[in-house]
């Protein structure tokens, strides 16, 4: 561990690598820092995290108009505990909107399906996550100015600089 800095609460630490990615493969929700003509906006969002990407989704709104004008964004994942330390990751990268929408889907249904594959029940849930993505395959389109009906997006994060630390109590 590479800087120590000790507080009134405890000692603050720096994550290594492994550590990271391990926060931000067992959460399933974040914040999302954008920023457009230096007006700042932060949202939570739930994501799955998945071969060093995180993937997000969306519907039409303030986000995918921020992020169609500025593609770069700020990602934060944090656990706070019951004795106050806490862990925080936090990642800058570029999101792009995601070409393959039904695998870039899958992996968001899979990640908030996981409780059920893990049971008895779990082929039920495949198929209800099969019948569920055969009935939105038609929304493709990369979003656009104006544009009507329901439209759902899927993002794709590209991580270039991950840091993370912890307060030890």
């Amino acid at each position: 561990m590479k800087n120590v800095i000790s507080s009134s609460h405890g000692r603050i630490l720096e994550l290594k690598r492994n550590d990271m990615e391990e926060l931000v493969s067992r959460n399933k929700f974040g914040r999302l820092g954008l920023s457009v003509n230096d007006e700042p906006y932060v949202v939570p969002v739930s994501y799955a995290y998945h071969e060093g990407r995180i993937y997000i989704h969306s519907g039409r709104g303030k986000k995918t108009e921020y992020l169609t004008k500025n593609p770069r964004v700020c990602f934060q994942v944090d656990e706070v505990y019951e004795n106050g330390s806490w862990k925080s990751v936090i990642i800058y990268g570029k999101a792009k909107f995601v070409e393959d929408f039904q695998r870039g889907l899958r992996l968001l249904f899979e990640k908030f399906s996981e409780p059920y594959m893990r049971r008895e029940d779990a082929a039920i849930a495949r198929k209800r996550m099969e019948n569920f993505l055969s009935t939105v395959s038609g929304i493709r389109a990369a979003p656009t100015e104006g544009g009507g009906g329901m439209q759902f997006y899927v993002y794709e994060i590209e991580i270039e600089e991950m840091t993370g630390r912890q307060e030890i109590r």
